[in-house]
């Protein structure tokens, strides 16, 4: 039995590395960097607010988090292009001390990365090897 069967099957689409990504040169790509910080909800948010600019409805819950992100597609960038891609690394594993959160969360970046988008944008989520075990754990403490 493979590692990655043992995974709660959330984390079955995202990628786990030893190393960020290199930052790419080409502007097809946009990058979330997620700090190890992010401990609540309103932080993680919070980060993604200011790297993909969302609109200025946006709040701070799942809801509207999740419509920003499924409405990014219809954003432009400054140079009049769509990213074709939106990378987010974590530089740790987030809301690790709200593991509902942790739950949610992982649920909407489960589907932004298995659903396609009308927009055409692909999704890439990306942790840290190292959280890949504690990210399983505190998944598979929750209520089912």
């Amino acid at each position: 039995m493979s590692l990655k069967s043992l995974l709660n099957p959330l984390l079955a689409p995202f990628q786990f590395r030893s190393f960020p990504p290199a930052r790419s040169g080409w502007n097809r790509i946009q990058t979330v960097r997620i700090s190890p910080g992010a401990a609540t909800k309103e932080q993680l948010i919070r980060q993604y607010a200011r790297d993909l600019r969302f609109p200025s409805w946006s709040g701070e819950n799942w809801d509207s988090f999740e419509e920003s992100l499924r409405s990014f597609g219809s954003s432009v960038q400054e140079n009049g292009s769509r990213p074709l891609k939106v990378r987010i690394w974590h530089g740790g594993c987030p809301l690790a001390n709200a593991p509902a959160d942790l739950m949610t969360y992982c649920e909407i970046l489960h589907d932004l990365v298995t659903i396609p988008h009308d927009s055409g944008i692909r999704f890439e989520v990306l942790f840290r090897k190292s959280d890949r075990d504690v990210m399983n754990q505190l998944l598979q403490e929750m209520p089912g």
